[in-house]
């Protein structure tokens, strides 16, 4: 086990990897929403594999580090970081969600036609009023 080191460089260390993290981390998020627009909006997959993996790259990068932020140098602001990190890229996944089943279905709705019409479907029964076995 290495000697940890003083106090002044610990809290700049500890600082330096938390910014480096937290800058993977937002690049992941930025490039995980361009790649979703590409794909969905513009529909262009050229070089997706190798996208792919370098966002993942980041995003592992990114990620380990800010657990090295939080575990070594006890840097308590990696676990707010996550928590609004988190927040954003459910938001972003749920958009990118949206935005495919938007362009699988042909369709042209907005985000709120859509929700009207799910609340519209879900109060009218589409079972039949009589069986069809009482006839």
């Amino acid at each position: 086990m290495t000697p940890s080191p003083p106090a002044s460089q610990r809290q700049i260390f500890g600082t330096l990897v938390f910014a480096l993290a937290a800058l993977c981390l937002l690049i992941y998020v930025a490039g995980a929403g361009r790649l979703a627009y590409d794909v969905v909006v513009i529909s262009t997959a050229s070089n997706l594999l190798v996208k792919i993996l370098i966002l993942g790259l980041v995003f592992v990068f990114g990620l380990g580090l800010g657990v090295l932020s939080q575990r070594r140098f006890d840097n308590p602001g990696f676990l707010s970081f996550a928590r609004v990190y988190t927040w954003v890229y459910l938001a972003l996944t749920w958009v990118t969600c949206l935005g495919v089943t938007l362009q699988v279905n042909g369709q042209r709705y907005s985000v709120l036609q859509i929700a009207t019409s799910s609340r519209r479907s879900r109060s009218r029964s589409t079972w039949p009023a009589t069986s069809p076995c009482s006839s």
